[in-house]
């Protein structure tokens, strides 16, 4: 068990909560930090990519605006887009 340092009125209020609510601090105080990180980091939250980004997207849709120095569009060939950054050095 470890144990940490808090300031006296901080705990009167936290041991009168548990008292109310028919808990002890030690579970109280758990609650309490655990409410906290659910709000700072939640469990299942999804990592942004780079390809979920407006960035990326706005990026992709000036990808098929591109044509050569003659006028003619960028060929997308069979790979689509892939094909055309790869190909084409974008």
């Amino acid at each position: 068990m470890n144990t940490i340092s808090i300031d006296s009125s901080l705990y009167n209020s936290t041991a009168q909560y548990a008292q109310q609510h028919h808990m002890n601090i030690n579970q109280v105080v758990e609650a309490g930090l655990k409410l906290l990180l659910s709000q700072i980091r939640p469990k299942h939250e999804k990592v942004k990519s780079v390809w979920d980004t407006e960035e990326y997207q706005n990026a992709m849709a000036y990808l098929d605006t591109l044509s050569d120095k003659s006028g003619k569009p960028v060929p997308a060939d069979e790979d689509g887009r892939n094909a055309r950054t790869e190909k084409y050095a974008l």
